[in-house]
């Protein structure tokens, strides 16, 4: 083995990974949460007007989502999720983007939401609208 394959092969060793961590994040531009809470590679489906799904390519089992026209949903009248300190948790927008919904499919589908963002203990910082 050369010099520097034996070097990188020690520094592979060296490097530790992160563990994963579920990851959420408010883009203000677009308007959107994203919210990752397996590391799997996926791929986009799209459940509503509100809600793309992020399935596994391999399995097709839910790891993300993004969701959609957050400040639309804050104007809406019914909008009760209680925002502190400019967080909202996430488990607190999927039910309340589920009454927008009234198939059968996607109400299990949010239910797998909410119980990752539970899980998670997902919140992100919302400014004002």
């Amino acid at each position: 083995m050369s010099t520097f394959s034996s070097q990188i092969e020690k520094t592979a060793k060296v490097i530790k990974r992160e563990p994963f961590a579920p990851d959420v994040f408010y883009n203000q531009d677009g308007d959107c949460i994203e919210f990752v809470f397996s590391p799997e590679a996926y791929y986009q489906k799209r459940l509503d007007e509100w809600v793309t799904l992020y399935l596994d390519l391999k399995t097709d089992e839910l790891v993300g989502s993004m969701l959609k026209h957050v400040s639309r949903l804050k104007k809406m009248p019914f909008f009760l999720v209680t925002i502190q300190h400019g967080k909202v948790r996430l488990d607190h927008l999927f039910m309340a983007t589920a009454t927008l919904n009234n198939k059968k499919d996607a109400s299990i589908i949010y239910q797998k939401l909410v119980e990752a963002a539970v899980t998670a203990r997902a919140e992100t910082k919302l400014v004002e609208v």
